[in-house]
């Protein structure tokens, strides 16, 4: 689960280089190991300073007309082909390419000053990467990049305290929406449209004046609408779970408020949001006697009362993020207890399938891809603190891979992932740096 100047304006565009130590392995399904392609591109020219983006590209095949290409996938190992299983299954060891399963393919990892994330990305309809989180002096940040993660532009939001934890894209344009530190109550609400540069359209910040307001999650409704969701506390110091509507032009149409009975500190994990073509479905987990069941409210797009809600007795765990199949199923991922979770229900929240089969703590962010395979993001215990966690399944929850990505200085965590039209995954999170300060990071891996 965002700018030009500011945070990244002391950094200069470095040249491509190889994924290096940072590069993840696969760890389970696949047909071994895939090996990193070790070709890089030559320095880029910038008209300013700009982040460092490491990139990796496979060297180019070449053929020629008297030699015709051998098809592929045909289950012969041909010039040009890394594998070849003879089928056209992606993330099943070799993929549909003949090229390996959840190979790093591209990474975004600049050395930063202070404790820099990505805590949310998004993939645009022209492949683009729009990704926000915490920038420099912990301050709102987005930045846009390109298929390959060059940057194109990096943007800082105002100079008060805050963070960026969701982003939605749009034909010209996308919402970033978080949250900004106050003196008076502690966070507001911060939300804005953005145009394709990273300016400003329009933005909003306000508080309730009771506490802690903030964004977790947003989604586009209805071409360029919006929907939010996070935290609200009331006049007793108490969370409330919150979602609002907005029209393009940043008028608010709906807010729906739901009573949570405790106060929550947990910040900025959950809730997280799916939009159906009906309603704004909302996760968490409710306080009800003396435990915290994993919960499911849908709020019409229309506003008003929840439609229904949907409690999960005895599950010990959170969900922390939601994303909706093309049939109408919704996945989940959260914690089950001290277990990395995901599972499947369906449109009103009946249990298909549940797994934790990938290794960890936390499920931050699921994504799915145009093959119905299912992607989640966390982390969990590794070497040097916490590592994160990539994994793919099958739409009937069999693990197909997983990884264990490990910087190498410390906790590395992972917030939030996407899918593309090509069904690359492209990972946002945060690497400990050999200086014991967060720096950002992004990757794109075969499917």
């Amino acid at each position: 689960m965002r700018r030009v100047h500011g945070m990244w304006g002391w950094l200069m565009l470095a040249s491509a280089c190889p994924a290096g130590p940072l590069a993840p392995t696969p760890e389970t399904e696949s047909e071994g190991d895939p090996e990193p392609p070790t070709s890089t591109s030559e320095p880029s020219e910038t008209a300013g300073p700009g982040p460092t983006t490491t990139t990796t590209t496979a060297e180019p095949t070449s053929t020629t007309m008297s030699e015709p290409v051998a098809p592929c996938p045909d289950g012969d190992l041909d010039e040009g082909e890394a594998c070849d299983d003879g089928n056209d299954v992606n993330g099943d060891g070799c993929n549909r390419d003949c090229q390996p399963s959840a190979e790093l393919l591209f990474e975004f990892h600049p050395s930063t000053r202070g404790s820099d994330e990505v805590q949310v990305v998004a993939v645009d309809a022209d492949g683009s990467i729009v990704a926000g989180g915490l920038g420099l002096g912990l301050t709102r940040w987005a930045v846009r990049l390109d298929k390959a993660l060059e940057v194109e532009w990096s943007q800082q939001y105002g100079e008060a305290m805050g963070l960026i934890s969701g982003v939605a894209t749009f034909a010209g344009g996308a919402y970033v929406a978080g949250s900004a530190f106050t003196d008076g109550d502690g966070r507001d609400v911060w939300l804005a449209r953005l145009d394709p540069g990273g300016a400003l359209v329009w933005e909003e910040t306000f508080g309730s004046g009771f506490g802690d307001d903030y964004v977790t999650d947003a989604a586009v409704v209805d071409g360029d609408g919006l929907i939010v969701t996070g935290f609200a506390s009331d006049q007793d110091g108490l969370t409330d779970l919150w979602t609002r509507r907005y029209a393009a032009d940043g008028t608010e149409l709906w807010t729906s408020r739901v009573p949570m009975g405790v106060k929550f500190t947990i910040w900025p994990l959950g809730p997280g949001l799916v939009v159906t073509p009906e309603h704004a479905v909302v996760s968490w987990a409710r306080p009800k006697d003396g435990v915290f069941p994993e919960w499911l409210v849908a709020v019409p797009l229309t506003g008003g009362e929840p439609s229904w809600t949907v409690e999960y007795p005895g599950s010990g765990g959170t969900i922390y993020a939601l994303a909706r199949e093309p049939g109408g199923d919704l996945m989940l991922a959260g914690k089950q207890g001290e277990a990395l979770m995901v599972r499947r229900v369906t449109s009103t929240g009946e249990g298909v399938w549940s797994s934790d089969a990938c290794t960890g703590m936390n499920g931050r962010d699921v994504a799915i891809d145009s093959q119905g395979d299912v992607v989640v993001i966390g982390d969990g215990p590794g070497g040097t603190g916490t590592n994160i966690r990539l994994c793919k399944f099958t739409s009937d929850g069999k693990l197909r891979w997983g990884k264990d990505i490990d910087g190498g200085f410390g906790p590395d965590r992972g917030y939030s992932v996407a899918i593309d039209a090509s069904d690359r995954i492209v990972a946002g999170g945060a690497m400990m740096s050999e200086v014991l300060v967060d720096d950002p990071w992004l990757a794109v891996f075969s499917p």
